[in-house]
């Protein structure tokens, strides 16, 4: 049950922590700037990004860890 909660943890804090990313990024440098976004440009910055899914996999290793850790 550990393993099932540490990787719902992991992966929550990791969604969350991508729409940070992305937010300061990418879009907080243009507010104010009529520019547009392309899905091209988002995809580059996360799952194009090999230190993008070597975050994942440290947050949920992380994640699995704490919960490891609360159980026992």
């Amino acid at each position: 049950m550990w393993i099932l909660k540490g990787a719902l943890a992991g992966t929550s804090l990791f969604i969350v922590g991508s729409l940070f990313y992305v937010y300061f990024t990418l879009f907080r440098p243009r507010i104010g700037q009529n520019v547009a976004i392309g899905l091209s440009v988002i995809k580059v910055y996360t799952i194009w990004n090999p230190i993008y899914w070597a975050v994942f996999v440290a947050v949920l290793a992380a994640g699995c860890a704490v919960a490891y850790r609360i159980a026992h």
